[in-house]
């Protein structure tokens, strides 16, 4: 783009012919020029446009001389442009705007007055760091977030991730929930657990559950089993697998609320027992009826 610029006439234009310029323009030029980034220098009351190598995929082919206003592809340009010839530098992250072949795209721009040898703004140099990649990989990252959320929350057991961190009680001795869905209240009874450590929450049977979960923790092997947090009275039915690397300290707890069933158990337990006692009472009573027959009959 140098060569290009070298051989061009700009006696016609605002910044005159290139024997000419300015030791301001010289040095603002060769840096934009030099710049590893999509570069751009608009220059006078025109704003006519120089353009380094790296800009030449934001802009038209005949962006290079032509007014800043023409050519250049983000929306709302002008008041930005207007600030920096005012003497304000500015930022602006996340600018949206629109290639040449129609394709959507984002940069972050960055305007700075230039000023000649008597301090006056004579030009406006443009960074324009092009994130377009990087935005498409943040709304996919963002897309993937949201399906798993709603995964996560659509989910009807329970599920939670807790982290060890040490404590009073010794290292690794309690946990906080950095994670849970909605199903978490439901199956345990304990809302808005996110946040909340295991000793705050079930002091009293806080030793039993760390047991349970830090030997996932140290092993790496995963459990299924049933407990019952009584605290809420609930009987839980619980698997457990330890989230890698182990330096995390951090455990995922899939769960559901089997009180009910657990009560069923209890119930025909209660019901079988009663039957058998019945039965044998019967079979006791039948004993004694046929031995009372017995002696009648001799």
């Amino acid at each position: 783009m140098a060569e290009i610029i070298a051989a061009r006439d700009w006696s016609a234009t605002a910044l005159g012919a290139l024997e000419a310029w300015s030791p301001a323009l010289r040095t603002v030029a060769g840096l934009m020029l030099a710049s590893p980034i999509p570069s751009l220098l608009a220059w006078g009351q025109d704003g006519v446009l120089l353009h380094n190598d790296a800009a030449r995929g934001l802009l038209a082919p005949n962006a290079l001389g032509a007014s800043f206003a023409e050519v250049f592809p983000v929306p709302d340009a002008l008041p930005m442009l207007e600030s920096a010839r005012a003497g304000e530098s500015l930022v602006r992250e996340y600018v949206a705007f629109t290639r040449q072949n129609g394709e959507a795209a984002w940069c972050n721009l960055m305007l700075s007055p230039v000023r000649d040898e008597d301090g006056a703004v004579r030009g406006v140099l443009i960074l324009c760091n092009d994130i377009t990649e990087r935005v498409r990989q943040e709304r996919a990252h963002r897309a993937d977030e949201l399906r798993y959320q709603a995964l996560f929350e659509s989910m009807d057991e329970g599920f939670c991730v807790i982290e060890f961190f040490d404590g009073p009680h010794g290292p690794d001795s309690d946990y906080i929930h950095i994670m849970a869905n909605a199903a978490y209240e439901r199956h345990a009874g304990i809302p808005n657990v996110v946040g909340q450590t295991l000793r705050a929450m079930v002091p009293d049977e806080a030793d039993a559950w760390v047991a349970r979960y830090g030997a996932v923790l140290r092993t790496g092997e995963p459990i299924r089993f049933e407990q019952e947090l009584v605290a809420t009275g609930r009987h839980l039915e619980l698997s457990s697998f330890r989230i890698e690397p182990p330096e995390l300290k951090q455990v995922a707890v899939l769960f559901q609320d089997v009180t009910a069933r657990k009560r069923a158990e209890a119930e025909l337990r209660g019901l079988n027992e009663t039957l058998e006692s019945r039965i044998a009472q019967a079979l006791t009573e039948r004993e004694r009826t046929e031995e009372a027959l017995r002696h009648l009959g001799r």
